[in-house]
């Protein structure tokens, strides 16, 4: 007898001796039951474990197609995405600033303190010659541009009189000033166009007039009449002579500039036939 029948015989012998108990055949089931849980459960696991590791091969796949869809380096280096933001750029402007305010320091006529304005050259020539300068008719020329913006206009006191040239200038909104007056007959050369005075002021200069007088008048900003006058005397023979003087004033206004006037008188009303006009600060 082998060994494999000895051990079959054993076994054999061993079981016709086992009698099962009454409860036998339910606990053998219960067990099976069990078993079979034990069973489905790692099923599930198995289950589980095998969505995960897709999940992670899908995951891994749409990094790659991401990383192929940068963009690559032709030079070799990292490559980068750059994005670009849109920049607006403003155009300058080119319109023209109006003119903000008169200079106190260059107007003759008008007075910039007050509101009176023109719209001309001419105008503002006549006016002076007439409400300042002491014309009583005067006969008024054409502008003569000297540039854009400013020019002169010839006053005479007849149409054979000698001429004031009267300066002009637009200093305001495109409105015109009188900025001084000259006349071959009167040369003032002190003070000086745009120079500070103080009394006692000296006159010195040129002209020839009617007995050789030439009537000074100072006048200030915020006033109508002149707040002081003199004269001095130059030649009465239509040749130019020196003349020398001083001016006494005082200002009571405390006003910052003025207009200082040398005109000489004629006609048969003895109105103005000629005059210089500075202006001056005080």
């Amino acid at each position: 007898m082998t060994p494999e029948d000895r051990l079959r015989h054993a076994i054999t012998a061993r079981t016709e001796r086992v009698e099962p108990s009454a409860d036998a055949l339910p606990t053998i089931e219960e067990k099976l039951m069990h078993a079979r849980r034990d069973d489905n459960r790692h099923r599930v696991l198995l289950g589980l474990g095998a969505a995960a590791a897709v999940i992670a091969v899908v995951v891994a796949a749409v990094v790659i197609t991401r990383d192929d869809s940068s963009p690559v380096a032709t030079d070799g280096g990292t490559s980068s995405t750059t994005t670009s933001e849109a920049t607006t750029t403003t155009e300058p402007s080119t319109t023209e600033v109006p003119f903000q305010g008169v200079d106190p320091a260059v107007p003759v006529f008008p007075d910039p303190t007050t509101s009176q304005r023109f719209d001309s050259p001419k105008a503002v020539a006549t006016a002076f010659a007439t409400d300042l300068a002491g014309f009583s008719a005067p006969v008024v020329g054409e502008f003569q541009p000297g540039d854009s913006r400013s020019g002169e206009v010839e006053v005479r006191p007849f149409a054979a009189g000698a001429a004031t040239v009267v300066l002009v200038r637009q200093l305001e909104d495109d409105t015109w000033f009188v900025i001084g007056a000259t006349t071959d007959s009167i040369r003032l050369t002190a003070p000086t166009a745009g120079a500070t005075i103080a009394t006692p002021q000296p006159l010195l200069g040129m002209a020839y007039a009617f007995e050789g007088v030439v009537n000074v008048q100072l006048y200030v900003d915020g006033t109508q009449a002149a707040i002081a006058e003199t004269v001095v005397t130059g030649r009465g023979d239509g040749v130019l002579g020196d003349f020398a003087g001083e001016l006494q004033f005082t200002n009571d206004t405390k006003a910052d500039h003025g207009v200082l006037l040398l005109k000489s008188l004629g006609g048969k009303d003895g109105s103005t036939i000629a005059a210089t006009v500075i202006r001056v600060a005080l």
